[in-house]
């Protein structure tokens, strides 16, 4: 299957796609920015990537392409599915939400002239890339502190241990490593093992077909999200495992790059660039691939059954995006507004998902339990016999309710309200 070829488009579009690109780069600088000021910029330390910009940025091309510019669906998308995945904060996620709809709306995507975000940033109305691209070069290194809307006394605080920062690492610089011929033998041994281990890329070419003919469809837009950050994160993997045998064999000049990712798989630990990129564990380096490889595996399920309802969350590295993503699903059904659409769930008597026969519903899987168990002959939650730190949950069929629909046809003894 090959995708339809893309019309060209004309002075108008120009202008809206370049106003839109440009608002989604500056907003994703200015978050990236914010989370350097730590627990006073969100309450959550958060890694937000060139992974969701990307992704966000392939929505704005398509939308603009097929010409259908929903500018609440598309704040839904970035806000709520791609960058929202992460967020797991609802403070965090009101003010990303604020700050988003701040440099994504209908006044900066359709004015007719340059739009200011302050006294200092703009955006500019052109349907040239070059003027952006000078405005860009044009602006200062240093950050324009007012455009965070943050107490001033923080930008000290924060240029006080940046500077810190600075001068340990200048003394880090002064001690050489060493490595010597036992430490060769023993990285090449990991890295071999680990390229033993850890899966292929994930073959995206059908779902890059359906997502383009199937913009609107929020689940196959959640699953295009996941496999194309997998596949990146495969890519980090591997290029650093090559680049890590070439540091050791002196090969590669600038090698202070890869120093931290050597070190730590020395220790068989993760390193912290592939847990930014992934998620954080504490697994030894060979179970964390293997976990990858598992994770991986049912990505690739799901892309073939991209129909399939029935899903585990530990598939995914952002698993409130498929919550998001199919209540965004239902509220596109049923022509109801996502927020307005209420969540329960029914607990069901089903551990395997080969159990499960019925194909009208979602299913998740994927919940545990901490120090304890779930009684599915009782339907109740009773202390772990066998002392397991951690007891899987049965699958949860999921239910999306407006106020006008009947709560008495979903009602059951084991049904709940989430808040």
């Amino acid at each position: 299957m090959v995708p339809k070829k893309k019309k060209k488009l004309n002075e108008n579009e120009k202008i809206l796609m370049n106003k839109l690109n440009f608002s989604l780069c500056f907003f994703h600088a200015l978050i990236q920015e914010r989370t350097k000021f730590k627990n006073k910029g969100f309450n959550n330390c958060y890694e937000f990537t060139d992974m969701e910009l990307r992704l966000a940025n392939e929505n704005i091309i398509n939308f603009v392409h097929n010409k259908n510019i929903d500018i609440n669906l598309l704040i839904y998308l970035i806000g709520k599915i791609i960058y929202g995945g992460i967020i797991i904060d609802i403070n965090d996620q009101k003010c990303f939400n604020i700050i988003l709809k701040k440099y994504i709306n209908e006044i900066i995507t359709y004015s007719n002239n340059e739009y200011k975000f302050n006294n200092y940033y703009y955006c500019p109305h052109s349907s040239n890339k070059n003027i952006f691209l000078r405005y860009i070069k044009s602006l200062q290194y240093v950050t324009d502190f007012s455009i965070f809307n943050l107490h001033p006394s923080l930008n000290i605080l924060y240029m006080k241990n940046y500077n810190f920062k600075i001068l340990k690492n200048l003394q880090r610089l002064e001690s050489n490593i060493m490595i010597n011929d036992q430490q060769q033998i023993h990285i090449f041994y990991i890295i071999t093992i680990l390229k033993n281990i850890l899966p292929n890329f994930i073959d995206t070419n059908i779902l890059n077909y359906l997502f383009l003919n199937n913009i609107n469809c929020s689940i196959i837009t959640f699953l295009k999200i996941e496999a194309d950050k997998y596949n990146y994160l495969l890519t980090i993997i591997y290029n650093d495992l090559t680049n890590i045998i070439y540091f050791v064999q002196k090969k590669k000049i600038h090698s202070k790059n890869i120093i931290h990712t050597y070190n730590s798989l020395i220790n068989l630990s993760i390193p912290k660039k592939w847990i930014t990129y992934s998620f954080f564990s504490n697994l030894q380096i060979f179970h964390y691939a293997t976990l990858i490889k598992v994770k991986v595996t049912h990505i690739k399920n799901y892309i073939k059954n991209f129909k399939n309802k029935i899903f585990n969350l530990g598939a995914f590295l952002s698993p409130k995006s498929l919550l998001l993503a199919i209540r965004q699903k239902f509220s596109q059904e049923l022509k109801v507004d996502a927020n307005k659409i209420k969540l329960k769930y029914e607990i069901t008597k089903y551990f395997n998902e080969d159990d499960i026969n019925d194909k009208d519903h979602y299913y998740i899987g994927g919940f545990f339990l901490e120090g304890a168990t779930f009684d599915i002959t009782n339907m109740i939650i009773k202390q772990s016999t066998s002392i397991q730190l951690y007891s899987p949950m049965p699958y949860i069929k999921i239910y999306f309710l407006t106020k006008n629909i009947s709560h008495q046809k979903y009602t059951r003894r084991n049904s709940y309200d989430i808040p």
